[in-house]
């Protein structure tokens, strides 16, 4: 599942398990001082995220909202998350292992930047990884295939569409 201001992560186990959608986090104190790599905190003053691209995808903002099609089902665990990377910070590596997790389908905005960071933690916590290269997307289509070739080589990453994901999940 993909939407603005974030990207979302299937979390599928070997029986199918349902997923884990991770969207940007509500910032709890705006005003006060910079974020912290800390569990608990969100986007604030100071986040280098926001040094470099700006505001957008704050709690509350319409960056930050979901498409109305792609919202967590009853049931479905929603990670916020407060960085490009979906794990940093957050509970989500405990869902997955809770659920029997072994393989992700990373999908969302941008491919070059939440989808990659999401990849490499992914990774290093022992996931294998799935991208559709149709449910993601980048500023540019160059950063978009730099992306998908570089978690693919790096990451082990097998790059594939919906239409095949769909089918080797059925």
């Amino acid at each position: 599942r993909a939407g603005p201001g974030g990207e979302a992560l299937a979390a599928r186990g070997a029986a199918g398990l349902g997923q884990a959608v991770a969207r940007p986090r509500r910032p709890r104190a705006l005003a006060a001082t910079p974020r912290t790599p800390r569990r608990g905190r969100g986007v604030g003053p100071g986040d280098p995220e926001l040094r470099v691209w700006g505001k957008h995808g704050l709690y509350g903002t319409r960056g930050a909202r979901t498409d109305p099609r792609l919202r967590s089902q009853r049931g479905e665990p929603v990670v916020p998350k407060h960085t490009f990377d979906a794990f940093f910070g957050t509970n989500l590596d405990d869902l997955l292992k809770e659920r029997n997790a072994d393989t992700l389908v990373l999908t969302g905005l941008c491919t070059d930047i939440c989808v990659q960071h999401t990849a490499a933690d992914a990774f290093f916590h022992g996931y294998r990884i799935l991208v559709p290269r149709d449910a993601t997307a980048a500023l540019t289509l160059q950063d978009h295939q730099r992306a998908l070739k570089y978690m693919a080589r790096t990451y082990g990453a097998r790059i594939t569409d919906v239409p095949s994901l769909l089918r080797q999940l059925s």
